[in-house]
């Protein structure tokens, strides 16, 4: 049976909690979780080299069994934090077929595919950074697991009535200002996806796509799979059928994978 560490940010909490619900021989694989948001890993960085907490907890988690192999699920949320809320005067987004512009003041600013993807890359350098560093460490059996797109915020944050029905960090920031049109974090989530995947390639990290099941002929996150309440993860039922997929992909032989 494999054996694999599945680390990164706030979606490897919804992978542990699917992991749960079975034995590791259901699951077809033994499976170690590591967030990375646990104090013991801040910051990511010391003396410009990862965190040896990370380090320790790699080893620990992989014990005796030289044949491990690793998943990556970092970062994640970034066209949240941008894309969530609607903007205020005078930055009022509009939208261009993928294009969208900023109006100040009568005059037009467009932010174009290339301004988006850097703005994404400099939110998520870091994490990167941290990919780049750990393939090096780590070897070649690693994996990076797609983060889900974002619902459709217009029926997966209100309920019948139109009442908002977000929870967490972001609420206060909603109140004041109002969520976002739909599209508008697909477009993120697109321009930040599109930087993971450049980063995978220039590594040589294969890139398992989220399951075709979990997301709409338009590329939303289903409401079936998506977390209540919340504008950013998937809910266990998404968390099992990345585990699922990433079980089937690593009953693979490696050569084959990497084909």
């Amino acid at each position: 049976m494999s054996n694999c560490i599945i680390l990164g940010h706030s979606h490897v909490g919804i992978l542990s909690a699917a992991y749960s619900k079975k034995t590791p021989g259901e699951w077809g694989m033994g499976a170690s979780f590591i967030n990375l948001h646990s104090d013991q890993f801040k910051p990511l960085f010391l003396d410009n080299k990862p965190n040896m907490e990370i380090l320790k907890q790699i080893d620990s988690c992989r014990g005796e069994n030289e044949n491990t192999s690793f998943a990556f699920s970092l970062l994640g949320a970034i066209h949240t934090h941008f894309g969530l809320f609607s903007h205020p005067e005078p930055f009022d987004f509009a939208f261009f077929g993928d294009r969208f512009c900023e109006e100040n003041n009568g005059e037009k600013f467009y932010f174009t595919e290339s301004l988006t993807k850097a703005f994404m890359a400099e939110k998520s350098n870091f994490g990167i950074r941290l990919l780049r560093e750990l393939k090096c460490l780590l070897g070649d059996d690693v994996v990076y697991l797609q983060a889900p797109p974002p619902p459709r915020y217009s029926t997966h944050l209100f309920d019948e009535h139109g009442t908002l029905k977000l929870e967490g960090p972001y609420l206060e920031r909603v109140k004041d200002y109002g969520v976002c049109a739909d599209h508008f974090p697909l477009v993120l989530w697109r321009a930040y996806d599109e930087l993971i995947r450049e980063a995978c390639d220039d590594l040589d990290v294969p890139f398992l796509e989220v399951p075709a099941q979990t997301v709409d002929k338009d590329g939303y996150l289903t409401e079936e799979m998506a977390r209540f309440s919340d504008p950013t993860h998937g809910n266990v039922e998404f968390g099992s059928k990345v585990l699922d997929q990433l079980s089937d992909y690593l009953k693979a032989p490696r050569k084959r994978r990497e084909a």
